[in-house]
């Protein structure tokens, strides 16, 4: 009787341990089919979105005294699967340029020329484009019963009138960046989007305070010489130079010869206004024609500006 008891305990050890070794891989099919459906859940939602722009160029007259305005755009696109929302908000930041100065964007030449320009969200140049937390544009794109959506929105970019600035291209970049909703609470940012800017300034002249009347007061036969003059101040491209130069130097009015010049021949521009002088005179001892007791006379004259 001993030994058949002694016989049957191995046995039922080795029926235990089979038992435990199909209870385990139970447990690891339970655990790996936990973790397919977790990850599965995670990967449920699928809206994604881009944001692109192609910038803007201008033309800019730095003599000008209105400011350079234009208009431009930037696109947001988005996509989803038919299971995710219908809906996503959006906030759409725009940096200040590569060289800011505070508020203002600046497109720059060489690291001693810049042009200051803003980039508005409106219109009316009322309200700024600007990063996040200060001024992006915000709102909700709505996909409605399709998988896809877009949505195109104007920036209106401002360049501030009367600028120092030298015949140049000058150049900046601005970069927008898309923050958008997937779900409720959970948000994705699309990658940024870069929008070159190119302002070209032409070379340009103009007479900012135009010459006015030159008037003698000339008696026959005085023994002194009449003199006169007329200032005027002309406004250039930075760097420019130019020459200034007069249709005649010398006429007759009344039978009197009068000569004319220019207190310089030119300048180089600075984008401020430089101020010159047209000089007149009338030499001593002529008679003159006049057949009552004072005469007038007029004449129009030419001053030419050359860049």
């Amino acid at each position: 009787m001993c030994k058949k008891i002694s016989e049957a305990t191995p046995r039922d050890s080795v029926r235990g341990r089979v038992s435990a070794a199909v209870t385990l891989r139970h447990f690891l099919l339970a655990a790996m089919t936990w973790g397919v459906l977790l990850a599965a859940g995670t990967a449920h939602a699928t809206i994604s979105c881009s944001v692109s722009g192609n910038g803007f160029t201008s033309v800019y007259d730095p003599i000008s005294t209105v400011p350079n305005d234009n208009v431009s755009s930037v696109t947001i696109n988005c996509s989803r699967a038919s299971g995710d929302p219908t809906t996503t908000t959006y906030s759409l930041a725009s940096t200040n340029g590569l060289y800011p100065q505070g508020q203002n964007n600046r497109a720059r030449y060489s690291t001693s020329n810049y042009l200051k320009y803003d980039i508005y969200k409106d219109a009316s140049y009322s309200s700024r484009w600007g990063p996040s937390g200060s001024a992006p544009f915000t709102g909700t794109l709505n996909f409605g019963s399709g998988t896809s959506a877009s949505l195109t929105l104007p920036y209106y970019n401002r360049v501030s009138a009367q600028q120092s600035a030298v015949a140049a291209d000058y150049t900046d970049t601005m970069t927008t960046t898309l923050t958008y909703s997937v779900t409720s609470g959970v948000n994705a940012t699309a990658t940024p989007a870069t929008m070159p800017v190119i302002i070209t300034t032409n070379p340009q002249c103009q007479f900012s305070t135009p010459p006015g009347t030159m008037s003698f007061s000339y008696t026959s036969f005085q023994t002194t010489a009449a003199t006169g003059s007329s200032q005027f101040a002309t406004r250039c491209t930075s760097g420019l130079p130019y020459t200034m130069s007069l249709g005649a130097t010398s006429g007759t009015l009344l039978g009197l010869a009068y000569s004319l010049s220019l207190s310089a021949a030119g300048g180089t521009g600075t984008g401020a206004a430089q101020t010159y002088s047209v000089n007149g005179s009338i030499a001593a001892n002529q008679v003159g024609v006049c057949a009552t007791s004072a005469c007038t006379a007029a004449a129009p004259q030419t001053l030419t500006i050359s860049y």
